[in-house]
């Protein structure tokens, strides 16, 4: 009988420190900045809809504004540039990198680079060669700590984040006179 006592309690102390230590967890990532506080949304959503294996130990966040309008892509990625980041933050064990100084200055409360050393292995190098497709989510900003989630195909229409020196030409048409 004072087995089954010593195991009863054994278990409620676990069960108790499963739950605490949970609920620590959770709080841990709730973060003041609504806008930080979306991007985690979104690495959770990526996350939850990759195929595994998947490697997803990686994100980056990159704004651009255009028509007036503010707009941030979340992506996966195998690499980043060290010499772009602004700033970075962890995120349940995944690096998440921010471009675009100017942009997370005014947005987040503190811009911070040290301790990249430790994710020298995520580090661009110029001899790499990669076959990595990232996966991705773009978002809008208003005011008041609001953002929509842009479907794909609005996204494609309003040619946000395409940074390329190449204009884009139409296909060309069949030539029917060589056989």
């Amino acid at each position: 009988m004072m087995l089954k006592n010593n195991l009863f309690f054994l278990t409620i102390f676990i069960a108790f420190s499963c739950c605490k230590q949970n609920k620590t967890e959770i709080t841990e990532h709730k973060e003041k900045n609504s806008l930080v506080s979306e991007i985690y949304k979104i690495v959770d959503s990526v996350v939850d809809s990759l195929p595994r294996p998947y490697d997803d130990r990686l994100y980056t966040v990159t704004h651009q504004k255009k028509n007036g309008k503010d707009f941030l892509k979340i992506s996966t990625a195998e690499y980043f540039n060290r010499d772009s980041v602004s700033t970075y933050k962890i995120y349940r064990d995944r690096l998440i990198v921010f471009y675009a100084k100017d942009f997370f200055e005014k947005h987040l409360d503190k811009l911070d680079t040290v301790g990249l050393q430790h994710y020298n292995s995520l580090i661009y190098d110029e001899n790499i060669l990669s076959m990595y497709h990232p996966r991705y989510e773009v978002i809008e900003i208003f005011g008041n700590d609001k953002f929509r989630v842009l479907p794909l195909q609005e996204h494609h229409q309003k040619k946000l984040f395409y940074f390329s020196d190449v204009p884009e030409m139409p296909e060309p048409v069949p030539n029917d006179s060589i056989k």
